[in-house]
């Protein structure tokens, strides 16, 4: 019993290097939310909202639905871009 070889599993190695990256963000100097995004107030269908409130649930991430509100206005904007000769 004593002598037993513990296999390396890079999975357990991965995950501790996550924590301790997690734990140096929060001794870091990284820049607040307040620097780097602005409050706005948009109308939402019930439904989308009713959906992406049912998603969050399930995640562990607290910022979420910030996080995706960017993405989706980032690809939609990236969209638009592209087709702009469509709209001149």
């Amino acid at each position: 019993m004593g002598g037993e070889n513990i296999p390396y599993n890079r999975d357990d190695n991965h995950a501790a290097q996550k924590q301790e990256e997690r734990l140096s963000d929060l001794l870091s100097d990284k820049q607040k939310l307040k620097d780097t995004h602005v409050r706005r107030t948009f109308l939402v269908e019930n439904d989308l909202l009713d959906k992406l409130d049912e998603i969050t649930d399930k995640t562990q991430n607290k910022s979420f639905k910030t996080e995706f509100i960017n993405y989706v206005i980032r690809q939609g904007l990236d969209e638009l871009s592209r087709s702009e000769a469509l709209w001149k």
